[in-house]
């Protein structure tokens, strides 16, 4: 039985602001902010203040976005273009 308390990200990403939000968060995609964006508006709840929760929500905008989108992600990643 594990008691490892979970890792809780900091600032809490389900008490920030759209602006805080993605200063803190926006380049987990890089040079890619729309995907946080798209995160915070999906709706942001207290699970989400985990790096996991937060990571697969992320992962969700992107896999969401248009075809266009995606490809700008890519190309915007200096180690992928």
């Amino acid at each position: 039985m594990s008691t490892a308390t979970p890792l809780t990200l900091s600032p809490a990403p389900s008490q920030c602001s759209l602006e805080d939000f993605v200063a803190h968060y926006g380049d987990v995609y890089e040079h890619s902010p729309w995907v946080a964006e798209a995160a915070w508006h999906q709706g942001l709840r207290p699970k989400h203040d985990n790096p996991d929760a937060l990571a697969e929500l992320m992962g969700l905008m992107l896999r969401q976005a248009t075809p266009e989108q995606q490809i700008a992600v890519i190309r915007a990643h200096p180690d992928l273009a």
